[in-house]
């Protein structure tokens, strides 16, 4: 419990620069208190010390405090087995070596997951009304005009970030939906991966909205 001493001044009392562990002001005998004894507590190859091997005259002293150390090394294995049912690391045999995965005898990958077909991720459900097909795409309609469409390709895209398409001024979300304002007062909204067509849907809002009365 105390680091060990020299009679004269020095930082690591016997320590020796070709064993490390000999730097533990705190160890007894190496740590290896089974086969070795240390009644002053120095260095158990050091000459001068009382340090002797088990097996040979040691004092009452010594087997008392060999013994103790034996038990405590016992008392901590026990106190780990008991909190959380597993054997120390160091009073353990090695683990043996862990299999690759895939390699006979391991664990087996994940399948990985099927691939869709084509067409597959074109299953969402139609916006709109009336469906007829358009060769290549599905076309519907809803009431209103270019304030409804509008408001249709906001929900359609919530989340996306859009823009504005410099060659037609059509408003393109990051999906490909696409945003027609005609200048009859007529709109459309593109949709793509709606029902089974390859192209998706077209929505058509023939109504064109209402125009504010002129002023008097």
């Amino acid at each position: 419990m105390s680091p060990d001493w020299s009679a004269k001044e020095d930082p690591v009392p016997y320590a020796k620069l070709d064993d490390p562990q000999s730097l533990n002001l705190y160890q007894y005998v190496g740590n290896n208190p089974l086969n070795r004894a240390d009644a002053d507590g120095h260095d158990p190859t050091d000459p001068d010390c009382r340090c002797l091997a088990l097996g040979q005259a040691i004092t009452h002293t010594e087997i008392v405090v060999h013994a103790a150390l034996v038990n405590a090394l016992v008392d901590i294995r026990d106190a780990v087995r008991a909190m959380n049912g597993t054997e120390p690391a160091m009073l353990k045999e090695p683990a043996a070596p862990a299999v690759p995965v895939g390699v006979a005898g391991g664990p087996q990958a994940a399948p990985a997951p099927a691939t869709p077909a084509a067409g597959d991720k074109q299953t969402q459900p139609l916006v709109g009304n009336n469906p007829k097909d358009g060769g290549t795409r599905t076309n519907t309609d809803l009431p209103g005009g270019h304030d409804a469409a509008t408001g249709t390709f906001g929900e359609q895209t919530a989340g996306q970030n859009v823009r504005t398409d410099p060659n037609t001024g059509h408003q393109v979300s990051e999906d490909g939906s696409r945003l027609r304002l005609n200048p009859d007062g007529t709109a459309r909204v593109d949709l793509p991966n709606r029902g089974t067509k390859p192209n998706g849907e077209t929505v058509h809002f023939n109504n064109p909205d209402p125009k504010p009365p002129l002023p008097k």
